[in-house]
């Protein structure tokens, strides 16, 4: 069964009794991991209680397939409602919880969370065509819904924002929940008693967290500055953060410069085509992404993005160090765009 965002208040209520289980998959982990919660608070009081919560490993489900099958059919030592988590699931699993889809009933309902899924993702169909299973997608935040997030987190806050900060934090923010959530936070304390935000002291903070950390990689990436790229690089990776976080930054941005490059080379100007997206590039930062289209042609930039996507596969699936990883394929993308600026 496709589930979609709009069901969540719903789902945040009360787990569907006809339903097994939820598949809640997307690139940002954050965004999984928060929908996740809200989800699997309507249906256990404590997610930290370990009678009320099972989490099972993806390595050892796939390789005892009985172990989840046993899980959602195990009763709670305490009484009242059980949950099992499996996180970081791939299509490995699909043949273990296609069977489970097929259960009559379960003791337990079941979570599964994962990264991005192909519709071609055996996991995701299973899911999607089964009456007992459902997949609920978690896309990166649109501009809409971020503009709706941050103004309903400053409201709660009892803290007021003024129009050109809003539009600096929906350029700015939104690649990642978790770093979304925490420069909010950061935001809102930082009010204080003042109770109201204005450009300046949001430029100012956020300027100094990690989603600028990000956004310094990627525009350094598609500038094809080096030197920019490893100033970046380093202090990104001194803050101990999560290596996909860069990764998809950088695909993000990439995929900006597609959309945009494609209107471009429809015959768009190229004010109109870089004014085209959604949320838009912060005015300060236009001359810089225009001079970015002009640089990269639809082919380069598909050839970056086929490379990014490879990295982030290959930072989950070897035991090599990530932000190596990570580094080294950002670099590479950086050098091939600076040995074709110097060649142009």
């Amino acid at each position: 069964m496709k589930l979609s965002t709009k069901n969540l208040n719903n789902l945040s209520k009360a787990f569907p009794a006809d339903l097994h289980g939820i598949l809640i998959y997307g690139p940002d982990a954050g965004h999984v991991d928060e929908v996740s919660r809200k989800i699997g608070k309507s249906h256990v009081e404590d997610l930290r209680d370990p009678f009320q919560v099972e989490e099972i490993g993806f390595n050892l489900a796939k390789e005892d397939p009985a172990l989840l099958s046993d899980a959602v059919m195990s009763l709670s030592m305490t009484g009242g409602n059980r949950l099992v988590i499996v996180r970081e699931c791939t299509d490995a699993l699909a043949s273990t919880l296609e069977e489970i889809g097929r259960f009559e009933l379960t003791e337990a309902k079941l979570l599964i969370l994962a990264g991005s899924l192909s519709p071609r993702s055996k996991l995701r169909k299973v899911f999607e065509e089964s009456k007992r299973l459902g997949a609920l997608p978690c896309y990166t935040d649109q501009e809409g819904d971020l503009k709706s997030l941050i103004q309903t987190t400053m409201d709660d806050a009892g803290i007021s924002i003024k129009p050109d900060a809003m539009n600096y934090l929906t350029s700015h923010l939104g690649s990642d929940r978790l770093a979304t959530r925490a420069e909010l936070d950061k935001l809102i304390l930082y009010a204080g008693a003042d109770d109201k935000l204005d450009l300046h002291s949001v430029v100012e903070l956020v300027g100094d967290g990690g989603p600028m950390a990000l956004d310094a990689i990627a525009w350094g990436v598609a500038d094809a500055n080096i030197e920019t790229l490893l100033l970046a690089l380093n202090r990104y990776d001194s803050t101990s953060q999560n290596p996909i976080g860069c990764l998809r930054t950088t695909i993000g941005h990439f995929q900006k410069l597609r959309t945009a490059r494609t209107l471009l080379d429809q015959g768009y100007s190229l004010k109109d085509a870089a004014a085209s997206l959604r949320p838009p590039i912060f005015w300060n930062k236009l001359p810089q992404f225009q001079q970015q289209l002009t640089q990269w042609s639809i082919q380069q930039i598909n050839g970056a993005l086929t490379r990014l996507s490879e990295a982030e596969a290959l930072c989950k699936s070897t035991g090599y160090p990530s932000m190596t990883i990570a580094s080294q394929i950002l670099l590479g993308v950086c050098i091939k765009g600076s040995k074709r600026v110097s060649s142009d």
